[in-house]
């Protein structure tokens, strides 16, 4: 009999070491879990990260791309005064509050020698673009600044003209290597977008000054 209680005995102090064994693995287990978590979270960060300079260098270089193009239409440039005043007056008629620069400043960390071609390049590609071109950009710009979603059927609305015209513009200034993008949704609709990366450069007044005055001598970065 006394055997029969020593042997429970030994089992239930078996048990306990088990439990405990158990136990602290699931302790461990937890920790581990929460470590795993945070290092999730650093590499979401990082990807992030990492996925905001890709936006920004595939940006600058479909614009040094896109600049070949530039130099091949420079003798086409607009010259005629009267309609691009005309064209700057149009968009100079929005209320003041939504004409504010857009308060984001230009990466610190890029090379000068990158921001100087980055400069000429932006240069040569808006006083490229035609009156229709610089309409449907710097509207995509104007109603994105004012938290719209853009479509087609907003920015056709918004300049009077049909939304095959726009669609046509739209693709032109995406194959001159302009900073517009086309997101297509789940519903089949399509938006426009001006790309992040030109958002940091605060140009929007001074392209405005630059097309309604194509003699002045300053540039978009003076």
């Amino acid at each position: 009999m006394e055997k029969v209680r020593n042997s429970f005995s030994n089992a239930k102090n078996d048990i306990a070491r088990l439990e405990n064994s158990l136990l602290n693995l699931k302790t461990s287990v937890e920790s581990n879990k929460e470590d795993i978590s945070t290092f999730n979270s650093k590499i979401d960060s990082l990807n992030k990260g990492i996925a905001e300079i890709k936006d920004i260098l595939s940006t600058f270089k479909e614009i040094s791309t896109g600049n070949n193009g530039v130099h091949q239409q420079s003798s086409t440039m607009i010259n005629n005064d009267q309609q691009s005043t005309s064209n700057a007056k149009q968009y100079q008629s929005m209320p003041n509050n939504a004409r504010q620069p857009i308060s984001r400043e230009i990466p610190s960390n890029l090379p000068k020698k990158t921001l100087q071609a980055l400069e000429l390049d932006f240069e040569m590609q808006f006083r490229s673009l035609t009156d229709s071109e610089f309409s449907v950009f710097m509207t995509i710009l104007e109603l994105e600044k004012q938290g719209h979603v853009v479509n087609f059927p907003l920015v056709a609305n918004h300049l009077n003209v049909t939304e095959t015209t726009v669609r046509g513009v739209a693709n032109r200034l995406i194959s001159k290597g302009l900073p517009v993008k086309k997101e297509r949704h789940f519903n089949g609709k399509t938006s426009l977008l001006i790309k992040e990366a030109f958002h940091d450069l605060n140009l929007l007044n001074k392209l405005v000054r630059l097309r309604g005055n194509p003699s002045d001598q300053r540039t978009l970065f003076d």
